[in-house]
């Protein structure tokens, strides 16, 4: 009863003249949906935005993206060039987008041409279908040497009587993004700068420009890192910062994008209540959905205009779990009831319907056979009997890979990986062929792989979804310097110098390369060595690189790519030619196995080493651990020392190519440990060095411990060896670390000269009679001959008993000398 009275009483208190102007008006955002078209993710998304519309009012509410609706995009989007998503986004009546960098993927000429303008371009397969009904926005992108808008910058709207105005911008990094041809003839400015200009030009009175009450800022750009504070936030990241503080103080709310994030920020802003207006990002692939409320004073000087602006992330309808894994019979149950009271939905259903059948047909071919988890690089997963991630098998689903239940989250684009290692292979097997390119070495971008494979079959749905831009194969030269500078452009700075928001960019690399790094080293000076084949690289010599058409035109800010020369289009497809790999491993009836060996690997030290021989090597080796699912904690480490040419360990590498290249399996003892190890002859066993039976191919020098990643390696050089060699660390997982020994020969011990025996002095025994005995006089034979006598009879003896005595001690001198070597050879 007296709840009743106090609403009541509630109800009748007049407003005061300042409450009366006041209203809401909505601004519902996300970002970064990349085609995530599947019922389990889109009805609940959909049927949330649906609700919040409803709640706030269809005449005050808008929908707005930060970009990136489409490329990187599932199967069933994709499969049908990212039509459906547009379909989808047309039917939840989206006002308008940022424009992201994955509108850029098939260039600028299919972003205004098939996506915006809905014509038939190039080669695209579904051109004319369909056109985006609502405005791609990008203020800073400008036809190429002007300041000529290349896109719409802004649009206005009338929201229950309110006119806002929607400003759009894309990062700046976006030619380090998608393949630079694509982009060649227009320009990517300041968004911040951008953003700005327009908002003065639609508050400065003028409506030949365009006016607007409330501003709204929506910049496909964004903070990079998880549940950090906003101070933390700003003074990490220059372009956020000035996001935050530097957007002017006319924009009432800033929507964010690109980086993959959920926050809701209070950012600083003179003239709203609280001092603080909102930056907001949703998250991902229909993760969230920001909502904006903004509070109009329509009774404001100069007419109506913002006041207070608050937001909060908003997760899609909770799906009620049975405890089945299998969530379609609830998504169905779920769709049945928001198509019922929402004709928005029923009509989404019906485009995700046929999208999914069309998909079905399409990517239900099984390419290969995964006989273990095949992935990116996780983080926040801990080793388990299983190995990283503590995989227990169970789930059938990829994407299951980002769950919580594994403990670890995918896609840590700054460490080496399974499914890296895998796709880098994959493209030195499709472009060594001369007729291809004559590839050497591959590289693959981190941001390149987009999925998983699971446990079992292969389909070319799921195999589409780890490498979904179809970029162009590309060969070029690069010499070793060359080579070497773009393994140190993995610690990225832009064009101007400046560290983006994603720091450090790990490259795939195929099996053929290695190479050693300083992580503290000054930039330009991380790497410490690289090997190609088993030999270090020469700086001078030049070597051919396959890779994406992205990466050969200087994507990621891997620069030095423009710098080679011999760019030749192998005329494949990223998705062809990696289908075709798959498949031969099907064709010879070999399952693909997760490769958890790392290419990198963390030493400091000085490259080459010099070291004397017969004395011991004392260094660090770290990083030898991978982070994908299922990768085993490394516990040892063989270690040898192999001829200037590599010896075994470049046969075997080159062993090793030839069974990818023919989809065959590379056996337990065709991995680099066990090729070390086989230089043993069994006295390793008592810890001793040894040449085998074949001394040209290297001495075994015995296991170490690693421990965390980590091998303290202490050895003994072979007190016989001298010149160059290479020293190599072989992990159980496949792992090979080279560094290049310049060995000085041991001091030859002097062989000394032996010293003659002394000739003895006669000695005269007296005898008992004194008296001498008479000397006998010469007979005539030995008439004026003075070289006879008793002195002459003692030198002669003298100088064979020396040369007996000489040759005596040569022969225990070899004897021993030889038993010298011997011993320092086994000690």
């Amino acid at each position: 009863m007296t709840g009743a009275g106090l609403a009541l009483t509630a109800s009748v208190l007049p407003l005061t003249p300042a409450q009366a102007a006041e209203r809401d008006i909505t601004i519902l955002s996300f970002s970064d949906y990349h085609g995530r078209i599947t019922p389990d993710l889109t009805i609940p998304f959909a049927g949330q935005i649906e609700q919040l519309r409803e709640q706030a009012g269809e005449d005050s509410t808008l929908l707005v993206s930060g970009g990136d609706n489409i490329g990187a995009s599932l199967f069933e989007s994709a499969v049908d060039d990212d039509d459906p998503t547009i379909d989808i986004l047309n039917a939840l009546d989206v006002d308008a987008s940022a424009v992201g960098n994955h509108e850029f993927d098939q260039g600028f000429d299919d972003l205004t041409g098939d996506v915006i303008a809905g014509e038939d371009v190039g080669e695209n397969p579904n051109g004319g279908r369909p056109a985006a009904d609502f405005s791609y926005l990008g203020a800073n992108v400008y036809d190429a040497g002007t300041t000529d808008a290349a896109l719409e910058e802004y649009a206005l709207f009338e929201v229950d009587g309110i006119t806002v105005g929607v400003i759009g911008a894309v990062t700046q990094e976006t030619p380090t993004l998608v393949s630079p041809g694509g982009v060649a003839d227009i320009d990517f400015g300041d968004p911040v700068e951008a953003v700005n200009r327009v908002a003065g030009e639609l508050t400065d009175g003028e409506d030949g420009n365009g006016e607007a009450d409330v501003l709204v800022a929506a910049y496909h750009e964004g903070y990079g890192a998880e549940g950090d504070g906003l101070e933390d936030a700003v003074g990490s990241s220059e372009i956020f910062d000035a996001i935050v503080n530097d957007t002017d103080d006319s924009v009432s709310a800033i929507i964010t994008g690109h980086s993959h994030q959920a926050y809701d920020y209070d950012g600083p802003v003179e003239g709203l209540q609280g001092g603080t207006r909102p930056v907001i990002q949703a998250g991902e692939y229909a993760s969230g959905i920001g909502q904006i409320t903004i509070t109009v004073d329509d009774a404001a000087e100069g007419g109506p205009a913002a006041v207070a602006a608050t937001a909060e992330i908003v997760d899609p309808i909770a799906v009620e779990d049975d405890g089945d894994e299998d969530l379609g019979p609830e998504i169905e149950a779920l769709t049945e009831e928001l198509a019922a009271e929402y004709p928005r939905i029923a009509e989404i259903d019906g485009i995700i319907d046929d999208a999914l059948a069309f998909a079905q047909e399409e990517g239900e071919v099984v390419l290969a056979e995964a006989e273990a988890p095949i992935t990116t690089a996780f983080t926040d997963g801990s080793y388990g009997e299983q190995g990283y991630g503590d995989y227990d098998g169970e789930p059938a689903d990829p994407t299951d890979f980002a769950s919580d239940d594994f403990g670890a989250s995918r896609d840590d684009r700054g460490s080496e990986s399974a499914m890296g290692n895998l796709v880098a292979d994959a493209l030195l097997t499709s472009l060594a062929p001369e007729e291809r390119g004559g590839a050497e070495i591959a590289v693959v971008n981190p941001g390149g792989l987009r999925s998983e494979f699971d446990a079992g079959d292969i389909t070319v749905a799921e195999a589409n979804a780890v490498l979904p831009f179809l970029n162009n194969l590309n060969t070029v030269t690069l010499t070793g310097e060359q080579f070497t500078t773009l393994l140190e452009q993995q610690w990225q700075t832009d064009e101007f110098g400046e560290v983006p928001s994603r720091a450090y960019l790990q490259l795939g690399l195929s099996a053929n390369v290695s190479y050693t790094f300083d992580p503290d080293a000054a930039q330009g000076e991380h790497i410490t060595q690289v090997f190609v084949d088993g030999v270090p690289i020469d700086p001078a010599g030049e070597y051919r690189i396959g890779t994406f058409s992205f990466l050969a035109q200087g994507g990621d800010n891997f620069r030095v790519f423009t710098e080679g020369t011999d760019l030749r289009d192998s005329g494949l497809v990223d998705r062809d030619a990696w289908f075709a790999y798959l498949s031969a491993f099907q064709a010879a009836e070999a399952p693909l196995t997760p490769d958890f060996s790392k290419r990198s690997a963390v030493y400091p030290g000085d490259a080459p080493v010099e070291v004397t021989a017969g004395e011991s090597l004392e260094l660090t080796v770290g990083g030898l651990d991978q982070t994908s699912i299922g990768a085993p904690q490394v516990t040892e480490a063989a270690v040898g020392v192999l001829p200037e040419d590599g010896g075994a360990l470049a046969d075997l590498l080159e062993a090793y190519g030839d069974a990818l290249a023919g989809g065959g399996e590379v056996t337990e003892s065709g991995q680099p440990m066990a090729v070390l190890s086989a230089l043993d002859d069994g006295s390793a066993d008592e810890g001793v060095q040894t040449r085998a039976q074949a001394p040209d191919e290297g001495v075994y020098l015995g296991d170490v411990a690693v421990v965390d990643g980590e091998a303290q390696v202490s050895v003994e050089i072979p007190a016989d060896l001298s010149g160059t060699h290479q020293l190599f660390l072989a992990t159980e997982t496949g792992s090979l670390v080279g560094i290049t020994l310049e060995v000085e020969a041991a001091a030859a011990e002097p062989t000394p000269e032996p010293t003659p025996e002394p000739t003895p002095e006669p000695t005269l025994t007296p005898s008992e009679d004194p008296t001498p005995e008479p000397t006998p006089a010469p007979d005539g034979d030995d008439a004026g001959d003075d070289t006879d006598g008793p002195g002459d009879l003692a030198d002669t003896g003298s100088d064979a008993g020396l040369m007996a005595v000489v040759a005596l001690a040569a022969v225990l001198l070899l004897a021993g000398g030889a038993t010298v070597v011997a011993s320092r050879r086994r000690g």
